[in-house]
């Protein structure tokens, strides 16, 4: 027999009922599998919530260069993340067979990698739209159909166009607030903006109509000046004003929650990003309660909601958490630096135990 690890009677506070999981040999048993105590390693888990695993639909890791290395797939687990959305620039990938690279991709079973189709606005894009043209079935049957464009740099509005014409939606980062007035005033169809910080983006997005809009929880939480004084990270976080008029817009006009997380580069970063996806979790959590936010409605804008954004079919997955675990934010090890950690000095709630699918379990 193998040996089982079972988590008795733990709380899923979504629903108010209790469960028991069972873990043989780094797998889940089916629910509705006895959870007989005695056999293996019996876990009391009544003091622990199990909730869904979090889609994290906007992160940057080095997938073409460097695959998915051990250490993003432990940040990733550790912020309770079990599928992420990731970039593949269309600069990487121009040379390569796309089947392939997406069958290959699929061999990750946690977490879950779903790679977008994205343009690189500081590379030559030349040919990306004659491209685009001939595989625009290709990239539809085999990605989500949508693409990541940037709004400065050359041929935005050519590949903005080019994007609609294809049938993909675009996800637009602005750099700034005179770029977001003109792509929201000049876009040819509905778009996806990233990187809602404020109640003037929201205003603003909403002025083009059908557009949706993400935030991170780096933009809720009570970031001191001390600490975005450090930070290099654009969108900047703004300061206690910003974030308390945003906060009380963002049930209501925000569609999902995303890290924008950076995984580190294995030299010293150059660019601007935050390393944040290991304390996505215990960030929203947070964020529910110094909000007093309905948990179930932070949980569908985690999970349900950038499943529908991106058509993508949400297996069953799993978080065990502690929710009473209560610890000040520091450095992340390793090479977490004081300009990409935006929680240090924070008392974040909630600490990831394990994380699981159908397909696998990873003890924490």
């Amino acid at each position: 027999m193998a040996f089982a690890t079972t988590f008795h009677d733990l709380l899923d506070p979504l629903s108010g009922t209790r469960r028991s999981i069972r873990i043989e040999d780094g797998r889940p048993l089916p629910a509705g599998t006895p959870t007989p105590r005695g056999e293996g390693r019996d876990i009391d888990g009544s003091d622990w919530w199990v909730l869904p695993g979090i889609y994290d639909a906007d992160a940057h890791l080095p997938l073409v260069e460097l695959g998915l290395r051990e250490s993003d797939r432990h940040l990733a687990l550790q912020g309770g993340v079990t599928r992420v959305n990731v970039a593949l620039q269309w600069q990487d990938i121009v040379g390569l067979d796309l089947t392939e690279l997406v069958a290959d991709l699929s061999r990750w079973a946690l977490p879950v990698v779903t790679p977008i189709l994205s343009v690189d606005s500081e590379r030559d894009a030349a040919g990306f739209g004659p491209w685009l043209e001939e595989h625009a079935e290709l990239v539809r049957t085999l990605l989500p159909p949508v693409c990541k464009l940037y709004s400065y740099g050359d041929g935005f509005w050519d590949n903005l166009h080019t994007v609609a014409d294809a049938g993909l939606l675009p996800v637009v980062y602005c750099k700034d607030a005179d770029d977001l007035a003109a792509v929201a005033a000049k876009a040819p169809v509905p778009i996806h903006f990233r990187h809602s910080v404020s109640a003037e983006t929201v205003a603003t997005m909403e002025t083009l109509a059908g557009s949706t809009q993400q935030t991170s929880p780096h933009f809720l939480l009570p970031v001191s000046d001390e600490v975005r004084a450090e930070l290099f990270v654009l969108p900047p976080v703004g300061d206690a004003a910003q974030r308390e008029a945003f906060a009380p817009l963002v049930l209501d006009h925000i569609e999902y929650f995303v890290t924008d997380h950076n995984a580190p580069p294995l030299e010293i970063p150059t660019g601007p990003g935050l390393q944040v996806q290991q304390q996505f979790l215990p960030a929203m959590l947070t964020i529910a309660e110094h909000y007093a936010w309905p948990l179930e409605r932070v949980w569908d804008m985690l999970t349900t909601a950038p499943a529908e954004r991106f058509g993508v079919e949400l297996a069953e997955s799993f978080v065990i958490v502690d929710p009473g675990h209560r610890q000040v934010a520091g450095l992340w090890e390793p090479r977490q630096t004081p300009d990409r950690a935006p929680y240090a000095g924070l008392e974040l709630k909630g600490r990831v135990l394990a994380v699981g699918n159908d397909d696998a379990v990873e003890l924490l």
